[in-house]
């Protein structure tokens, strides 16, 4: 959060605060007194199960930088809602008239711990670390000073003179709450400074908090309920004040926090389980590209080495005629050409996945493109009636290693998915400021269901032959680093056209 708007918005609930504080003074319809027993102990039960619930969602979402200040502010709230229980709940029901003095040092004690404990966290650049064994401590010294109170707290010295509530009542029309003694005031500026701190601290450290908005506005609510203590104390007793306005407030606030701070758990939960789903999900796909890779280069490496060995051995026994001998070099010359093809793709497949491939157009002239691409058919494409259409006499945007690349796969993919004889043409259009080449044979064409599985890495048709399932991958990423994709037309029986199109150079 920004610091500004943090300091925006603890001014404007100070403002607030400070404005009812003084409107109360000024004003005697601001002022109010109530007694309803069985209301202010619904009431208490109320700000306890909402404190209680708002220090098991702070002390559950707490992220790791912030882990040890926001269970600081868990523990205050803990306080509270115990405080509220014990004190405001449980105690009224064992004495219906308890002493005013008991009820105003249980609820100074719960503030002022609560206060202690928030600006523990939230003050100190670095929150100290809250170990079980420092929160068991705590607990236990809560407890017993608890008790303390209970037990002695008539014999302490008096908070307010009045013995009994109904005295208390007698004159609502004083600046301040009748009989308050030079103690309680003393006594009371304890939670105040240290709520007041609690509450700077949560403004400073808004920016690297995840807590947000609510926890200014809580702390900010936490020291107001502090100063109207001093005049308008909320005892755990059937008196309702302003102050035990502030702390519903509070208490509301603090609800509110804990279901967005619910929420965003829940959100995060749910992005950390989609992703990791998705990473299963790779590693999976990962698993099976491995095994598809490994059973492809195996495949394709058992019948060129086969007959590469079959062959160097025929030639080593001394059996062939000169002639026969030359044949068989040729065609073991042809075996090795169709291994150097499958490491050449296997290569460009893992150098095209680098982060950092790309492509280098450049002005090129289109007859040069189609001069490599005969001379490739002429020494590779051997016995191949291969076409090209004289090129348009114009040059495109080209990384020129790049378009061969892709000019001799498709070349290659023509030859091996049509038969001998089968014409194979290359041609080129002009498009409205660009350049269309196309790879046109009149072979058997692919089905339809292939049409879209071809272009996936090791994606192979129904009648792949001997295709690797990456000459076809291989070109549409090239292209695709161009700004322009690889399209294929065909159908059974009617042939293949595959083509692309590059933007013409100015």
């Amino acid at each position: 959060m920004d610091p500004r708007r943090g300091w925006v918005l603890a001014g404007a609930t100070a403002l607030i605060v400070l404005g009812w504080l003084g409107a109360v003074y000024l004003f005697d319809s601001f002022r109010f007194v109530i007694f309803n027993p069985r209301g202010k102990t619904g009431f208490e039960m109320f700000l306890a199960l909402g404190q209680l619930f708002g220090a098991l969602v702070v002390a559950l979402s707490a992220s790791d930088a912030d882990r040890w200040r926001m269970r600081w502010v868990a523990t205050s709230l803990f306080v509270l809602g115990s405080g509220a229980l014990g004190f405001g709940y449980v105690s009224p029901l064992l004495d219906a008239t308890p002493d005013p003095n008991v009820s105003m040092y249980g609820s100074l004690l719960v503030r002022t711990l609560a206060t202690s404990l928030m600006a523990i966290g939230l003050v100190p650049r670095l929150a100290p670390e809250l170990t079980r064994r420092t929160f068991l401590l705590l607990l236990s010294g809560g407890i017993m000073a608890s008790f303390a109170v209970i037990r002695y707290g008539e014999d302490f010295p008096r908070l307010v003179r009045a013995s009994d509530m109904e005295s208390l009542l007698a004159a609502t029309g004083v600046r301040a709450f009748p009989d308050l003694t030079g103690w309680h005031l003393v006594l009371g500026l304890a939670p105040l400074v240290a709520g007041s701190a609690a509450a700077f601290g949560a403004v400073y450290h808004a920016r690297t908090s995840r807590s947000g908005d609510w926890l200014v506005i809580a702390t900010a609510l936490l020291a107001g309920a502090q100063l109207h203590s001093l005049f308008w104390p909320s005892m755990y007793s059937s008196v309702l004040t302003t102050t035990s306005i502030l702390r519903f407030a509070l208490t509301a606030i603090v609800i509110t926090g804990g279901i967005v701070e619910l929420r965003s758990l829940s959100q995060e939960r749910a992005q950390l389980l989609a992703e990791e789903k998705d990473r299963v999900r790779q590693l999976e796909e990962i698993g099976i590209l491995k095994r598809d890779f490994s059973s492809m280069v195996a495949h394709e490496l058992a019948s060129p080495l086969a007959a590469i060995g079959n062959m160097a051995q025929m030639i080593s026994l001394g059996i062939l005629p000169p002639d026969e001998q030359q044949k068989v070099a040729g065609r073991i010359q042809g075996e090795a050409r169709i291994l150097q093809l499958l490491v050449r793709d296997i290569h460009a497949s893992a150098e095209i996945e680098h982060d950092d491939f790309a492509v280098q157009p450049r002005p090129v002239a289109l007859h040069d493109l189609f001069e490599d691409a005969e001379a490739y058919g002429v020494n590779v494409l051997r016995g191949r009636q291969v076409s090209l259409e004289p090129p348009l006499q114009t040059r495109v945007l080209a990384d020129p290693e790049r378009i061969g690349q892709v000019i001799r796969n498709l070349l290659n993919n023509a030859l091996r998915h049509t038969p001998e004889g089968t014409r194979i043409v290359v041609r080129s259009l002009q498009e409205q400021g660009c350049v269309r080449i196309e790879i046109e044979d009149d072979g058997p064409g692919i089905d339809p269901v292939d049409q879209l599985r071809i272009f996936e890495k090791f994606g192979r048709g129904q009648h792949a032959g001997e295709g690797r399932g990456l000459g076809l991958y291989l070109c549409r990423r090239i292209l695709n680093a161009h700004d322009t994709d690889l399209v294929v037309e065909s159908g059974l029986g009617e042939g293949t056209r595959f083509s692309f199109w590059l933007k013409e150079a100015s």
